[in-house]
């Protein structure tokens, strides 16, 4: 028992029960704020056009739009052929004929709901999926938006179970739980308010005009594209209401197809709609409802890593008492919320006992999934439009890791993303740095607001580096000597640059020197002081000390530094294998004197 409570006082423990008790906070507040009476509205389904995005749906088109002609007329249903390879469209105009088909080449979902939003003629808009059914005594809240109530709707959705074999059934029915979850709890705790942050993909009810206004801030690059659709609703001040109505929606039913819809298709988009959650979080006008789930949402995202690494590390050291402990603790809130949500809607799912025991570690899973989803979105962002780039690429970098022997690794690629915000000026910037490195060569590409690339050799004692910034109009060219006598290395370097005028503090061109001492505490692990002087530009002496820690399979990099006008900085990384977190600030960063902060997260393989 002594040596539980003493487990409570390691780093890692202390990280993940932080989290934890933050995440159940958030659960016991939502479960008992999440009982008030929805409102239940008239309809009007001659108001209603329904679009429904479509690519390559041939399974599932005529079992929609069946379920569609029971609830609005025939004329009110434009399906958006999405460039569709099969008999989506074939089958469409068979049996359907009636019905508008628009078809296009592939432009993704928003670009297909986009391009047919102007052939609306109705005063609102539902957008649906594909693989969507409704039941005949579907209602569409028209009055909300008739009587101002409401800018948007979004209903309540459950996933049809009809998967074959325990497996398949069981990934079905945590998905349920999960949706369930997601509307009964999360959704029914923000509809006072009417600021629901999320309108489900599946289905959704907008005002046309608003949403052919809307849409053009909206990006088309990620899929998942329903929670920015809804942020923007929200954001210009549009309100968002839950309606209990239920509709049915294929979901993924073996783990493969449900990862890779969670790291692919959902999960990039939460990171790239970052921004819009601070925007929101910021306005004061905003409901506190909607403001404490967005700030919950950006401390959750931030936070997974370090809950990963925590979790991984207490697996490590065996610290198998706490990590019960911090099962039981999960378990309990999931059966809490079990007993909540059959208090409201009554029947439930089924497998009950096993999905509730289980949920944990399916919550852990999709926390990987969303770490994960965000190395896809530096990629969809920042490098290509092409899924399948990403993919082989994603597939290079795991063979890479998978293929790490024994012998000499002659390969280095390190892929890093970060956050960078200008303290003086209220500005921010996306930096990419790609680092490749073989035997004795290196490049290094950053995209960002330095644009540089540099290249450089190992030679014996020496090190040549020479760096171009074309966002600087300049260049610069180090040479370094270190000598090893024992565990200490002392070291020396020079370097000359020029940089245009208007881009430096003073002179266009400057020459710096320095000197240092590392000393090795092993093979990896390492710390060094050293001081760099500058004549020319900054003038000024920059003394900096740092320090590299390695064990087994976690690493980190620290420092901190202050210069001779007493503007300090700091930075940190740290890892576990080959994926690492990392930050730092800066006073008077650099030639372009600005105050900094940064934060990120990146990649790095040897092989």
């Amino acid at each position: 028992m002594e040596s539980f409570y003493f487990n409570l006082l390691h780093p890692f423990a202390i990280a993940f029960l932080i989290i934890m008790g933050i995440d159940g906070i958030k659960v016991l507040i939502e479960s008992l704020c999440s009982g008030s009476k929805l409102i239940v509205y008239r309809s009007d389904h001659n108001k209603v056009t329904v679009i429904v995005a479509a690519h390559n749906e041939e399974q599932l088109i005529l079992k929609t739009i069946a379920s569609l002609l029971m609830i609005v007329p025939v004329k009110n249903v434009i399906i958006a052929d999405d460039g569709s390879t099969d008999r989506t469209a074939e089958l469409v105009k068979k049996h359907y004929p009636d019905v508008t088909l628009l078809s296009d080449v592939n432009k993704g979902k928003v670009g297909a709901i986009h391009r047919v939003l102007t052939f609306v003629k109705t005063p609102y808009v539902l957008l649906m999926d594909a693989d969507t059914q409704l039941k005949s005594n579907f209602m569409i809240p028209t009055e909300a938006l008739d009587n101002g109530s409401a800018t948007a709707v979004c209903f309540n959705i459950a996933p049809v179970v009809v998967g074959k074999g325990f497996f398949n059934k069981m990934w079905l029915y945590f998905q349920s739980h999960e949706y369930i979850k997601s509307a009964q709890i999360g959704k029914r705790f923000n509809n006072p308010t009417k600021s629901i942050h999320c309108i489900s993909g599946a289905i959704g009810l907008f005002k046309t005009d608003r949403l052919i206004e809307l849409s053009k801030k909206h990006s088309t690059i990620f899929p998942g594209e329903d929670l920015e659709r809804t942020l923007h609703e929200l954001a210009s001040d549009g309100l968002v209401i839950f309606s209990d109505s239920t509709v049915y929606t294929d979901v993924p039913e073996t783990f493969r197809q449900l990862t890779r819809q969670r790291i692919i298709g959902w999960w990039p988009g939460l990171w790239r709609n970052l921004w819009l959650f601070g925007k929101i979080v910021i306005r004061r006008k905003k409901p506190i409802r909607l403001r404490y789930e967005l700030i919950y949402e950006i401390f959750a995202l931030v936070t997974n890593p370090l809950k990963i690494i925590s979790l991984v590390g207490l697996i490590i050291i065996g610290q198998w008492p706490l990590l019960l402990f911090i099962f039981a603790i999960y378990m309990l809130l999931e059966i809490f919320v079990f007993f909540k949500i059959r208090s409201l809607i009554g029947k439930y799912m089924g497998m009950e006992a096993i999905i509730i025991g289980l949920f944990p570690f399916y919550a852990l899973y999709q926390m990987f999934c969303v770490s994960l989803a965000f190395f896809i979105f530096v990629y969809k962002k920042f490098f290509t439009n092409d899924w399948a780039k990403v993919m082989s690429l994603l597939i290079f970098f795991s063979a890479s890791a998978m293929a790490q022997t024994e012998k000499k690794k002659d390969w280095t690629i390190d892929v890093s993303h970060s956050h960078i915000v200008d303290l003086n000026k209220d500005r921010t910037f996306e930096n990419v740095e790609t680092y490749i490195g073989y035997k004795n060569l290196y490049a290094d590409v950053t995209s960002g607001p330095y644009n540089a690339i540099s290249a450089g050799a190992y030679l014996g004692s020496f090190t040549v580096d020479t760096r171009y910034q074309w966002q600087s109009k300049g260049g610069s060219l180090n040479l370094r000597y270190e000598h090893w006598f024992n565990n200490f290395v002392p070291f020396v370097n020079v370097g000359y640059g020029v940089f245009a005028k208007e881009a430096t503090i003073t002179n266009s061109s400057f020459f710096k020197t320095g000197l240092g001492l590392s000393y090795y505490l092993g093979d990896k692990s390492n710390i060094s002081i050293e001081a760099q002087k500058e004549f020319g530009r900054l003038y000024g002496i920059t003394y900096v000390a740092k320090a590299k820690l390695v064990k087994n399979d976690f690493w980190t990099n620290f420092g901190a530094s202050i210069n001779s006008f007493g503007y300090p900085g700091a930075f940190g990384q740290i890892g576990y294998k080959f994926i690492y977190l990392h930050g730092d600030y800066y006073e008077h960063f650099d030639y372009n004197n600005f105050t900094r902060t940064s934060i990120g997260a990146g990649l790095k393989f040897s092989f």
